[in-house]
Parts: structure tokens; sequence; C-alpha cells
């Protein structure tokens, strides 16, 4: 678990599976949020309460588009390393592998060298250079899932502003610039042929901060859908654009987007694959299953 101060929200902004007790069914009361369901809860009517990790991490720095350095707390020691795909629930990921890894008697260097060499598989937090630009690509496909992306994506380690990690020789963005990104959506077999799930994503919290996003391309099949949602949601329709075409999506996107700047992809898995597929015979990444 997290036991990093500083880190999760005081209300609950995501969908929960389990906002009841385990033991009474009275709602539990919550001093903080983490990730849906998960953070600091207690029962009011049985005093039941999340019990404290043995495995944790307890402070978080660097949170970047690129990654999260942390500092993990084992029952066997500690340490600190940087795991190399961004977003909360990632780290909660890494810790429970290191909790795995550590039960299975793994050593504290070998749970370390792990964390540290994983990297993100094809379309899941993945970052793709593309003429002189970075494509950041993240998979979309449920209301929890695309809630943290988005909370990677507008959070402070994906802000354009101050210095410029992706840029060529490490120079700055222009001051104001804003976030450039494409929401492609299928509603294939693979990627779930009922959309209306978008409707329980929160993109009114992107929407809260839309002065901080240049303009957002909708694609796919369902590339309508998004801008309807996105429109509810409260974006002003000048910053969307609609356009169903994957290829052109894309195309349109680097074109929009300067050199030394980064382009958001977030897309259902179908359109992730077809995405991925376009990219990879323009020559700026390898088949998914060569990764």
């Amino acid at each position: 678990g997290i036991e990093a101060d500083g880190i999760g929200t005081q209300e609950m902004n995501q969908t929960s599976d389990a906002k009841h007790c385990v033991r009474c069914g009275a709602p539990y009361d919550y001093a903080v949020y983490y990730y849906a369901h998960l953070g600091r809860y207690a029962c009011p009517s049985c005093g039941h309460k999340r019990p404290k990790p043995e495995v944790y991490v307890d402070r978080i720095w660097d949170a970047d588009a690129k990654g999260t350095s942390f500092h993990l707390v084992t029952p066997a020691g500690s340490f600190e390393s940087r795991l190399q795909i961004p977003g909360l629930y990632n780290l909660y990921n890494a810790l429970a592998a290191a909790a795995g890894a550590h039960l299975m008697g793994c050593s504290l260097e070998s749970i370390k060298q792990g964390l540290s060499e994983t990297t993100s598989q094809f379309g899941r937090m993945e970052l793709i250079p593309m003429d002189g630009r970075e494509v950041f690509m993240a998979l979309v496909k449920n209301p929890v899932g695309f809630n943290s992306v988005l909370e990677t994506v507008m959070g402070p380690g994906g802000n354009l502003r101050g210095p410029c990690e992706f840029s060529p020789g490490g120079g700055c963005r222009p001051e104001g610039s804003g976030k450039k990104v494409v929401i492609a959506i299928n509603d294939l077999y693979a990627d779930g042929t009922d959309v209306s799930w978008l409707w329980d994503v929160d993109f009114e919290s992107m929407a809260a901060q839309q002065e901080r996003i240049d303009w957002v391309i909708c694609a796919g099949i369902r590339a309508e859908d998004m801008a309807v949602r996105l429109k509810y949601a409260g974006f002003d329709t000048a910053k969307l654009t609609t356009l169903g075409d994957l290829e052109g999506a894309l195309a349109q996107g680097m074109q929009r987007t300067p050199q030394g700047e980064m382009l958001y992809i977030l897309p259902t898995y179908t359109a992730m694959l077809g995405m991925r597929e376009i990219i990879q015979k323009q020559g700026h990444t390898k088949k998914f299953w060569e990764v």
C-alpha cells in the first residue's frame, strides 16, 4: 500500500467497487483516496479499518510521463528505485509484485533490479519517439482505468511547463504550451460494444483544466460519441475535432504537435492496435509481439 503523505485525494472521483464494510455493510469513512476504493478507510460502525501494509511506499518523487521514483519498505529492508512506467496505479502493481517476490524469498537487490528494469508493454503508457516528437500511448478500456490515465496525463508529471524532459537537447517548451490529445474509441468486440461506459469517466475534471489543453481530436468508430461526451463535460467545442479515420487522426495530431512536444494518444484496445500498426509501418516502433 501507499503510506506517503501528500498523495491521493479527499474526495472519491473514480468508480469504486467496494464502498461498504466487508464485516457489517456500513459505508466506509475515508481519510484519503488513492485509487478507486483503495485508500485509508475505517468503518464508523464496527471499527474495521485498513490494516497497516507490510510492504509499502513511504516517499514518491519525480513522477512524470516517464515513470516514478519511490522509496519502498519491506520487512527485509528498504530501498529507493525508479519505475519506468508512470501512474499511481502502476506503482500499486509494482508494490504487489514486490510483496509477492518478498514472500517467495527473493532478495532486496533482485526486487529492486526487477522493478527498475521493468518497462511498459505495447500501448500501455508506451513512449514512442516520432519525427522529433514523443507519442505517449495509453490504453483505456473502463472508467477506473480511463480516470487513472487522465490523472497521469493531467497531473504534475504531465505538465508541459518548465523543464522539457522530452525535448531534443533538453531545451524548454514554449511558455503556455498546452497538451495535445487524441482519444480513439472503437466499439468492436474486443473493446466492448456498449460505449455508455464513457459517461462514467470523469471527463469533467479534464474539462475543468482545459486551459492546459490546446485541442482534442476524437477518432475511431465512435468518434462522434466521444465528442458529444466531452461537450457535455464542459469542453469548449472549438477545441474539439472529430475525425473517425485513425491514420488521418494520427497524421493531423502529429502535424499540430510542434517539434519537441508530446502527443497523447488514448485509445481503446482495437484502436490501440490500429494506431500502433500505422506507427510501426512508418518505422517508428516494432510489431507488438516483438517489443
